[in-house]
């Protein structure tokens, strides 16, 4: 029989796809206090292909390979999100069984009263400190979270939540996995704009000899990694300061809004000379911006490159060294450091105990979840009256509420951890079987 030359056999890599294997054998690794256990590995089956795929099909299932990726990606940090959480609220609720054994006996002495009174207030701080640690990069999973809210329409005393970003990137051939990086993360950094309550538009301009001209504000993470994910490196000089000054004149910002420049560069402008720091400063104050460095340290000196750190120090902004600091968690950061110039610029505030995890291929793809406050005000153990035995019952009874609050709590988030365990298992047969990518 002869074969038509347009169909082809499935390549051995759809077999063995090293990406998804990357994704799924996952190292132990420490970050936040714990340690995340690998995945086993499953020796993988070999499947007996005997008939051949057109090359629609394989494009097709090209496409949906690299769909599950930002997935893997998603739900493993979700995942890791859960199991810090249950750590945390584990440790509030022995803290509240040693609680409710010193509350579950009446002293009979004054000086036993002052010994419970003085261990269960050492108990509420330890509670209290749990509930502080116990946090995703800047996301807290134990308290409720500080967010901006949007303001009135008959206020314009601050900018409120309105955020414009603009990223001013360098095209040097060097940088092409920085943008690729920055890309990839690009999603997690607009959830945590939005957790805490920032409607954030996302702005790219490169440079090299000369700038790009502006582009538009992208409202979708989706569009933003898109225009990241077409920047096209080249071997020309960085002319950075140049293009931080044409970047605050030539992108269309909100009024009144919060404006930021994020500089992603890993060496020296090469327009650093007479005036040209003093007048992009001036450019940047003029228009109400703080400028933010995303660079590495000047190999001659050791020290961060001089024109960035000094035009940074003066708009009130920060320089990462992306040569130490991972992507994921220095946009973290910003994010809280762009939250903390709008409140402290009077946008108004409130706490909110919902939090958006992302779970899809796409930035839009969240799901809403709620982390209650468990901090000892909320559950009402931070000032329990210990005089009379009535005292000491009531007492017995807030601890015992409080601990069947945290067990509820514990049972709901058990069952999304499951419903993320699902999720990877299905990647895991996917692992195997190598064919239905579809969840």
């Amino acid at each position: 029989m002869e074969v038509d030359r347009n169909l082809v056999k499935i390549p051995r890599v759809m077999l063995d796809p090293a990406r998804i294997e990357k994704l799924l054998s996952r190292r132990r690794v420490a970050r936040a206090g714990r340690a995340l256990l690998p995945v086993p590995a499953a020796r993988p089956e070999t499947l007996p292909i005997s008939w051949q795929l057109s090359r629609e099909h394989l494009e097709a299932l090209t496409g949906e390979i690299e769909a599950a990726e930002p997935v893997l990606h998603n739900v493993y940090e979700d995942r890791d999100i859960f199991e810090l959480r249950r750590q945390g609220l584990q440790q509030i609720m022995d803290l509240l069984q040693r609680m409710r054994g010193f509350v579950d006996r009446y002293p009979f002495s004054d000086k036993e009263k002052d010994v419970v009174r003085a261990e269960i207030d050492a108990l509420s701080r330890n509670i209290e400190q749990v509930a502080a640690q116990t946090r995703f990069f800047n996301m807290p999973l134990l308290a409720p979270a500080l967010k901006v809210a949007p303001l009135q329409p008959e206020s314009a005393r601050s900018a409120g939540n309105a955020t414009d970003i603009v990223f001013v990137v360098s095209r040097a051939q060097s940088l092409r996995k920085d943008v690729r990086l920055l890309a990839e993360h690009a999603p997690h950094f607009a959830t945590d704009l939005a957790n805490m309550g920032l409607n954030a538009r996302l702005g790219l301009q490169t440079f090299g000899r000369t700038s790009q001209p502006a582009g538009p504000f992208r409202i979708s993470a989706e569009d933003f990694m898109a225009d990241l994910n077409s920047v096209s490196p080249g071997k020309e000089p960085q002319n950075a300061l140049e293009a931080l000054r044409n970047a605050v004149e030539d992108f269309s910002f909100r009024e009144p809004c919060g404006k930021f420049v994020i500089l992603l560069a890993d060496a020296d402008a090469n327009d650093d000379f007479a005036d040209a720091r003093e007048r992009t400063i001036e450019a940047l104050k003029r228009a109400r911006a703080t400028l933010h460095v995303f660079s590495v340290n000047d190999p001659f000196t050791g020290a961060p490159f001089a024109a960035y750190e000094e035009i940074a120090h003066a708009t009130g902004g920060q320089y990462f060294n992306i040569a130490v600091t991972d992507y994921r968690s220095a946009l973290a950061s910003l994010s809280a450091a762009i939250c903390a110039q709008a409140i402290e610029s009077g946008a108004p505030v409130v706490y909110s105990e919902n939090r958006a995890l992302p779970i899809g291929p796409e930035a839009s793809e969240t799901i809403s979840v709620r982390f209650p406050d468990f901090r000892p005000g909320a559950l009402g153990v931070d000032s329990l009256k210990l005089e009379t035995r009535q005292d000491f019952m009531e007492a017995c009874a807030v601890v015992d509420n409080a601990l069947r609050t945290l067990s509820e709590d514990a049972g709901e988030k058990r069952l999304l951890s499951e419903f993320l365990d699902r999720i990877l298992s299905h990647f895991d047969t996917v692992r195997l079987y190598r064919l239905d990518f579809k969840i």
